[in-house]
């Protein structure tokens, strides 16, 4: 049997916090390919949104990752603050030993119209 493409790989993707989501998408791909995967999430800028938050929340997320057997990870933060990036990026290292990919998915929006 081959071993996936990413087996041995650890991504950080953040912004993952909906099914219907690219951060969710682009985290699945990689856990299908074999990558351990850190996922960042910040629900409560979800909630507040027209969209709202996943109806199976981070736990429903995490479980369908895991279903590719590679580690998943998650840590919630608000990416607005300055020293959210450098803290997720310690986390993952600090969970998986090393960090090969970085996506940077997140997004903030407002509605001012």
């Amino acid at each position: 049997m081959t071993e996936p493409r990413l087996a041995g790989r650890c991504a950080l993707v953040t912004g993952v916090s909906r099914r219907k989501g690219i951060g969710f998408a682009t985290s699945n791909l990689l856990a299908s390919l074999g990558a351990d995967v850190f996922i960042h999430s910040f629900e409560d800028f979800d909630r507040s949104q027209p969209w709202g938050a996943d109806a199976e929340g981070i736990a429903g997320l995490c479980e369908t990752l895991r279903s590719h057997e590679v580690r998943i990870e998650h840590q919630k933060a608000d990416l607005a603050k300055p020293e959210t990036p450098s803290q997720l990026v310690e986390a993952a290292v600090r969970c998986f030993g090393h960090l090969d990919i970085l996506i940077a998915n997140h997004a903030y929006s407002v509605n001012q119209g």
